[in-house]
């Protein structure tokens, strides 16, 4: 199967090679890494020529598409190449999209030398929650002569 990524030269590693300690200061290679790595112009890993390049079992090449697939960043940094067919059992992970975060208000108080922001979801369309919404603004009454005599702020 192919993959696509949205970067060149893109590497996940599903598992590192380790190796066994042998006596006489001599390792032996114990299992060999499996990586999957984005080359070329369209930035492809095909699964099945890694399979034969790196000499992987069957077992191997089909638990790291499943990895793949089920890995966080499929479908954000990575997917399934135009024209592969996906597997049924994987069709509704091709589905889903990012997370969206909740957006919260941008008003920042300091408070005992602390900064704090407000926690408050932002009112669709805007930056600040209700209470700190700006176009919600009320006039300041003061005293001829006090210097802020017709001054606009915001509410909070």
């Amino acid at each position: 199967m192919k993959f696509q990524s949205r970067y060149r030269q893109h590497t996940i590693v599903m598992r590192s090679a380790t190796y066994e300690p042998l006596p006489g200061m001599q390792r032996s290679k114990l299992v060999p890494q499996i990586v999957a790595t984005f080359t070329g112009p369209q930035r492809l890993f095909d699964s099945e020529a890694d399979q034969r390049t790196n000499n992987w079992s069957d077992e191997d090449r089909i638990a790291l598409e499943d990895w793949l697939f089920n890995h966080p960043k499929y479908m954000i940094d990575f997917f399934v190449a135009p024209g592969e067919e996906i597997p049924e059992e994987y069709k509704e992970l091709s589905q889903r999209k990012a997370p969206e975060k909740p957006r919260i208000c941008e008003k920042f108080e300091i408070i005992d030398n602390d900064i704090i922001r407000c926690p408050e979801p932002v009112t669709a369309g805007r930056s600040f929650c209700k209470a700190h919404d700006g176009s919600e603004q009320q006039k300041i009454v003061g005293q001829a002569g006090s210097g802020n005599v017709g001054l606009t702020t915001t509410k909070g």
